[in-house]
């Protein structure tokens, strides 16, 4: 156990300074692995010169490529603490905060890539996008994305720490897809505190009222749509002020959502429309943004049992969010679709909307929405008598929510033992259904 650090450090002493350099800079930063166009753009080289420096870390036996994300370098076992070690004794901290900035900046301009790419028809992106990011299309984005959580909480973290505040609310705006698809609620409201606080901090409003109203489906999300009201609320007076009509909008559905969670159902549709009114004029003229009003009311509507209105809001959502690119969000209307023609009597279009919905939510990487279509199929087949094919689907649901959702997961496996002994029939639970959100 002594020995390899020695080892270790005579390893290190024989490489070229340059070489030397790169193992230090790396270590000093929070990224547990490292791909070629990140380590490049921290030591400032080239992504050839970058790929012969982890070559020769690698030849070295200091560090190696990750065998289940090639292309991505990690240093070996307990080297990475002796590197820093290294950097804390040769680097001055003038040239650690650099590396930091150059990392974060990294960051940013790669998570910001990856939202325009996954969410290209959004008007307002988080911030001005760089060229030097290797992403090209949506699959490779969301990839990066999910590949990198990890490193997106250690970059906030750490700009927190080093007092680099006015990255937080940009890195966490242009994560929304990630928040999104995969609703790590904790996760997300955490990050959406420190990203407001940090926005009141640096003079940021625009980005403070964004990330009020995103961080307020997060509250939603964990139960709790009175907090979540609160920041809607607190995002639409800043909005009105800065008359920022996007802004206004936003948090209009966001508070619609807030109250229709707690039977508001007038309220939630008299807000509704008027997001509705702010995005269909000028100067904002938003079809994509109007046509998630429509499918946000017809959820509502849903809801208060109201078929034939949420039928006629539904009607033409999925073809509209499909023409914009928008395949999740095709997803969410086909479930809120099914959802209206089960309650209707047409279970088979509502099965086939479910079947469609899921293959858009597996093609997206939306891991909880897959499984809220696998209980919706699992519920539709036990109250038909299909008790074997219900087991498959719950536990596809449970295998799902597993990485998301432990309590829902749970969920499932309380279902799956209930299998085994008569169930009365009726509708699936409403926590197990899909939820709508902006």
């Amino acid at each position: 156990m002594e020995t390899q650090p020695k080892t270790s450090w005579q390893t290190y002493a024989a490489l070229p300074p340059q070489t030397a350099r790169v193992c230090r800079l790396l270590a000093a930063l929070p990224p547990a692995r490292w791909d070629v166009n990140a380590a490049a753009a921290v030591c400032s080289l080239s992504p050839q010169e970058t790929a012969a420096q982890l070559h020769a870390l690698c030849t070295a036996r200091l560090m190696h490529q990750q065998a289940n994300h090639p292309g991505h370098y990690e240093f070996h076992g307990a080297f990475r603490g002796l590197a820093r070690t290294f950097a804390e004794q040769h680097e001055k901290q003038p040239a650690r905060e650099e590396a930091l900035v150059l990392w974060l900046d990294w960051m940013l301009a790669t998570v910001s890539s990856a939202e325009r790419l996954l969410t290209p028809w959004r008007q307002r992106l988080s911030c001005a996008l760089h060229d030097r990011t290797s992403l090209t299309s949506a699959k490779e984005a969301w990839a990066w994305l999910t590949a990198h959580q990890d490193d997106l909480q250690a970059a906030v973290t750490a700009a927190q720490q080093h007092r680099q505040l006015s990255w937080v609310p940009q890195l966490v705006r242009a994560a929304w897809p990630l928040f999104h698809r995969l609703r790590p609620w904790t996760v997300w409201l955490d990050l959406h505190q420190q990203a407001v606080s940090a926005a009141a901090a640096c003079g940021q409003p625009e980005e403070e009222r964004a990330l009020l109203t995103s961080g307020a489906m997060a509250l939603r999300g964990l139960g709790d749509p009175a907090e979540a009201s609160g920041w809607a609320y607190r995002s639409l007076a800043s909005a009105t002020r800065a008359q920022d009509h996007h802004s206004r909008a936003d948090a209009l559905v966001e508070l619609a959502q807030c109250q229709a969670a707690v039977g508001g159902t007038s309220s939630a549709i008299r807000l509704l429309n008027s997001a509705m009114g702010i995005r269909q004029r000028p100067p904002v003229c938003d079809p994509h943004g109007v046509t998630a009003c429509r499918l946000v009311l017809a959820e509502v509507h849903l809801h208060a049992r109201q078929l034939d209105v949420a039928h006629t809001y539904a009607a033409g959502v999925a073809q509209e969010m499909t023409e914009s690119g928008d395949a999740f969000s095709t997803g969410r209307a086909l479930t809120i679709s099914s959802r209206i023609h089960a309650q209707l009597g047409e279970h088979e279009k509502s099965l086939n909307l479910l079947h469609q919905a899921l293959d858009l939510f597996t093609a997206t990487g939306a891991a909880p929405y897959q499984a809220d279509v696998h209980a919706s199929l699992g519920e539709a087949a036990r109250q038909q008598g299909h008790p074997r094919q219900a087991a498959s689907h719950f536990r596809n649901a449970q295998l799902l929510y597993q990485r998301v959702d432990p309590h829902a997961a749970g969920r499932m496996a309380l279902r799956i033992r209930a299998l085994r002994a008569p169930i009365p029939l009726g509708p699936a639970p409403e926590t197990d259904r899909v939820r709508i959100s902006r």
